[in-house]
């Protein structure tokens, strides 16, 4: 199907995506197929092109509501003489997740809040597209959305996983969570300490050694989870104790109670069945669901595009804060 034939040849019942038109390229569908346009005796002003070949047909009038879309069309860039925006690299099935939260038709109309369109399964493919069109409404939403699905998680964050959030200001409800399950968690790390993956004592031994989050995890460590030989704690530095061999051993050997902040967190974990979008630590659990693995999307083009210099750059002054 041709872009005109999108355009001219599909009945207004037809049209897939709320206040939009979709081209459709060979091998790709959206998932919504039953939506119908609702401005009937309005044309679509604005082509937005997804992945380089997938376009979708908006309204100024919607995009708008969004500061970065607004700079854009109501300056003199190219974007705004073409009303033509492209994301080259971006994938088509993220737009259709991000025009959801610029549409403010999907959450007003059913009297949700716009909160209600966050999923486990979007957040995180969202979060580059929200960061990259400065919507920091929406990622402040993405941080809560993380503490609590980390929070009842049943397997414990990684450390890639806090390498990817530490340095966001946006996010310290996600970066609280993580140090906070890395801490009850280690309680059942060190019980179970002969049985434990060694995957999992490297991955708590990572934090440890961490230079932002390895102290303050540390003194719990040592105060709250495992009784130390005092002359060990005395004698050596954090990084020399965390580096031994022996590490694994000594502190299975000698596990202190596990305080009632802990224990409601692991109580509260236990009443919730575990859900396989839930690992952190095994990248790959998700290859023993059922259902066929989702898309993710890449991340959406970087600032420093040729053709989205101009806009970056005249705004630049403004912006900063």
């Amino acid at each position: 199907m041709t872009t005109s034939q999108t355009k001219e040849g599909r009945s207004h019942e037809e049209q897939s995506t709320p206040m939009s038109f979709i081209s459709v390229t060979e091998g790709w569908a959206p998932e919504e197929e039953d939506t119908p346009r609702r401005f009937k005796s309005i044309d679509p002003d604005v082509t937005v092109v997804v992945g380089g070949t997938t376009e979708f047909f908006h309204y100024k009038s919607i995009l708008c509501t969004c500061d970065f879309f607004d700079k854009m069309l109501s300056s003199s860039m190219k974007e705004s003489e073409t009303s033509k925006i492209e994301f080259p690299d971006g994938d088509p099935e993220a737009w259709l997740e991000v025009y959801k939260f610029l549409d403010p038709f999907n959450y007003i109309a059913l009297e949700q809040p716009v909160s209600s369109l966050l999923t486990d399964e979007n957040v995180e493919v969202l979060i580059p597209w929200f960061d990259y069109l400065g919507m920091e409404q929406h990622l402040h939403l993405c941080d809560q959305k993380l503490h609590f699905r980390i929070m009842k998680s049943h397997q414990p964050p990684s450390h890639d996983m806090w390498e990817r959030y530490k340095d966001l200001p946006t996010y310290p409800k996600t970066k609280q969570a993580i140090i906070d399950v890395t801490k009850f968690s280690s309680h059942d790390i060190i019980r179970n300490a002969t049985t434990t993956k060694k995957a999992d004592f490297e991955e708590l031994k990572k934090f440890l050694l961490d230079d932002e989050c390895g102290e303050a995890i540390w003194s719990y460590f040592t105060s709250t989870v495992v009784n130390l030989p005092q002359g060990m704690l005395d004698d050596l530095d954090r990084k020399t104790i965390i580096a031994s061999p022996m590490l694994q051993h000594i502190v299975g050997m000698c596990p202190k109670p596990i305080p009632r902040a802990a224990s409601s967190w692991s109580r509260s974990v236990a009443s919730n069945p575990p859900a396989k979008t839930q690992s952190f630590l095994d990248s790959s659990s998700d290859e023993d669901s059922s259902e066929p693995p989702r898309r993710r999307a890449p991340a959406p083009p970087p600032p420093a595009a040729a053709r989205m210099r101009s806009f970056f750059d005249s705004d630049s002054d403004s912006d900063s804060s």
